[in-house]
């Protein structure tokens, strides 16, 4: 098994926990939760592609905006 320690930053360990689960379980949550996981999904889709739209346009202030927001966010 591959290590990737070296390339992560802190939340990778408890992500790749979370992944590990149960799938029949995580399925029963996000079908019990689905409108706001669904809107949850649309906010996400919705900055990834400001995201990305702002790299494509080379925007250097949207960028790092969004970082500032993201780091706010921890």
């Amino acid at each position: 098994r591959p290590t990737y320690d070296a390339y992560c930053g802190t939340g990778y360990e408890s992500m790749a926990r979370l992944a590990a689960g149960n799938p029949e379980l995580w399925r029963d949550i996000l079908i019990s939760n689905r409108e706001a996981v669904c809107r949850v999904i649309d906010v996400f889709e919705q900055t990834c592609r400001k995201l990305r739209n702002a790299l494509i346009q080379n925007d250097l202030d949207t960028v790092t905006c969004f970082l500032e927001n993201a780091k706010k966010a921890v």
